[in-house]
């Protein structure tokens, strides 16, 4: 399962889909709410509203009993690979393997600094409006800059910011988490993520088989921009988690 992560929710489809080729396995994706026809949890767009990695992670299992699916690989980039992580933790009997690209900070030294700019980015939308200040975010993580859809940006920042100011990751999660973890870096990315990457392939490196893989020359968005390697790596990940 790929989910689709802020702003840019198709972004890992393309890797995922040739993940799932190569693996002859069967690749399917969930826009998360706000992405698609739903409207997204949040609706203030403040530190407080309600946005949620749980709960993404709850839709996540809600589409596994709809498609009758007892177990997957749950892929996910940047804010995606944290509702990734959060499924492999709060639900380990759903996750046969986990591939985190490009995990946003929750457990390293970089994450206050990234949740203050995250904080930093509601006073922007403030005072820029939504897409102007979702488009100059992506940018500045190396990404196109390029004009977003209304929803998207609202759903950035009603839903997507919130939970990560929110997100935290305790020793129980650490402990729950078993499954083969890949985490999937772009080799040039910030040092927010670079960070993030390094911590977490530490704290579970208990997990059956953890592997950490950086993509050189890529940034923050390794998947948009090394589509192949990205996809080469997740179907190795895809071959270790069934094993």
């Amino acid at each position: 399962m790929a989910i689709g992560t802020a702003l840019t929710p198709d972004e890992l489809a393309p890797s995922a889909q040739r993940a799932a080729a190569l693996t002859g396995r069967a690749c399917f994706a969930l826009r998360r709410r706000g992405y698609g026809a739903s409207d997204p949890r949040g609706t203030q767009g403040t530190e407080h509203s309600s946005g949620s990695l749980t709960e993404d992670a709850l839709d996540a299992v809600a589409l596994l009993d709809t498609c009758g699916i007892e177990q997957a690989v749950i892929a996910g980039s940047s804010y995606a690979a944290a509702v990734a992580l959060r499924m492999g933790a709060g639900f380990p009997e759903r996750v046969a393997g986990v591939i985190a690209v490009e995990p946003p900070p929750v457990l390293s030294a970089s994450t206050a600094e990234f949740r203050a700019a995250n904080r930093a980015l509601l006073v922007s939308r403030d005072r820029l409006g939504a897409e102007r200040a979702a488009a100059n975010f992506q940018a500045g993580l190396g990404g196109a800059g390029c004009p977003l859809p209304a929803s998207h940006a609202e759903a950035f920042f009603a839903a997507d910011i919130p939970a990560l100011l929110a997100a935290r990751w305790t020793d129980a999660d650490s402990t729950r988490f078993a499954a083969p973890l890949t985490v999937i870096s772009g080799g040039e990315t910030h040092p927010w993520f670079a960070d993030e990457a390094a911590v977490l392939v530490a704290t579970l490196v208990h997990a059956r088989r953890t592997d950490h893989v950086v993509i050189p020359g890529a940034g923050h968005d390794v998947a948009a921009t090394y589509p192949e390697q990205t996809a080469a790596a997740m179907a190795r990940a895809v071959e270790r988690a069934s094993a």
